[in-house]
């Protein structure tokens, strides 16, 4: 766990928030991603572990006329930046460099947000984003947040869990349920495994994975599928994530896909792997 006092405080998350805004202004980006950029810069410098869901309360607690869909901004830019493996790295006691680490977690029902719902911790190993309290109330914007009376600069309090969940915070919506997962053949005749398929797995085999790290595809035309698992199996190709942002893109071996089927996903947790039918087309 990151020691309490290294943690970044209220003063410096602004000042990174303020930093990032101008950024942005000066790059033509909006400003709620260059706020977000410069946030996830200072908490991975000081060793700190993150959620979207904590992202988005330090920027709607520092900046609540900052406008951006909790889920569908600032959620799938972290994850974007994730997978296309430009965070930057967590720097370790030795002066090492240790790429994030993404690890799937639920909600325990602590704030407005459903128990159960599945989210991503980031941290510079699996233990500490496994134990990090990443549960917080996001304000809705335009919403100020009181100022808290201990601190010195008489900024807003840190995200916290009020003791009675009130109007003034977002309650996030849990994301799709694993029906429905397609692999699909683009026009190059290679079969893509979506993002989405990918982070079920991680999510039903409760594994975390490192931007850089691997999936290892297997196409068995004696049983009609194709496994694409977390460990390699003999005959497997591996396929780096980051090269193509979280998702899977592989040909057959022997004879090609047809552009435009598509093929149904099941997550096999217990195995590690995802198991895609290739013997009839959807």
């Amino acid at each position: 766990m990151t020691d309490p006092t290294t943690e970044s405080t209220n003063k410096e998350i602004k000042d990174a928030i303020e930093r990032g805004i101008a950024d942005a202004q000066a790059q033509g980006n909006p400003e709620w991603m260059g706020a977000a950029d410069a946030l996830l810069e200072l908490l991975i410098e000081k060793g700190e572990c993150f959620s979207s869901g904590e992202i988005a309360a330090h920027l709607r607690t520092f900046r609540p006329d900052l406008f951006f869909s909790v889920t569908n901004d600032l959620g799938d830019h972290i994850r974007n930046r994730f997978w296309g493996d430009t965070l930057p790295m967590y720097v370790a006691d030795d002066g090492s460099l240790t790429p994030v680490e993404q690890v799937p977690r639920r909600t325990g029902g602590f704030t407005r947000t459903p128990p159960g719902t599945e989210v991503f911790v980031y941290g510079p190993d699996h233990q500490a984003a496994a134990d990090h309290e990443f549960e917080v109330e996001i304000p809705k914007p335009g919403t100020q947040v009181p100022a808290d009376p201990g601190d010195a600069h008489g900024l807003p309090a840190k995200p916290s869990q009020p003791a009675t969940p009130v109007q003034q915070f977002t309650q996030l919506k849990p994301r799709p349920a694993r029906d429905g997962l397609r692999a699909t053949v683009h026009n190059d005749a290679r079969c893509c495994i979506p993002r989405s398929a990918v982070e079920a797995l991680l999510h039903e085999a409760d594994v975390g994975l490192k931007g850089g790290d691997s999936l290892y595809v297997l196409v068995d035309d004696d049983n009609d599928e194709v496994r694409v698992g977390l460990d390699r199996e003999d005959g497997a190709q591996g396929y780096q994530l980051s090269a193509s942002r979280g998702r899977v893109l592989f040909p057959h071996p022997a004879h090609p896909f047809k552009a435009g089927d598509a093929f149904r996903i099941k997550v096999e947790g217990d195995n590690r792997r995802l198991v895609i039918d290739i013997s009839v087309a959807l």
